[in-house]
């Protein structure tokens, strides 16, 4: 899918699901925000971030 321009929708190719895909990605968003408790980063990315900084400390100890 092309990038949405965000031109006027008298100027967009018909059919333009361009509107419907950012409203979507934004209810997704706002239903991830409220699940993980208002956290910025999804719980996978947390746990990501905590295991690279449990290998990154035991490398520094060796």
């Amino acid at each position: 899918m092309e990038p949405d321009p965000l031109l006027p929708p008298q100027l967009l190719p018909q059919p333009w699901p361009g509107a419907q895909a950012r409203e979507l990605i934004a209810r997704c968003r706002a239903a991830l925000h409220e699940r993980e408790g208002g956290e910025d980063r999804p719980v996978l990315f947390r746990r990501y971030a905590d295991i690279t900084r449990e290998v990154a400390a035991r490398a520094g100890r060796e």
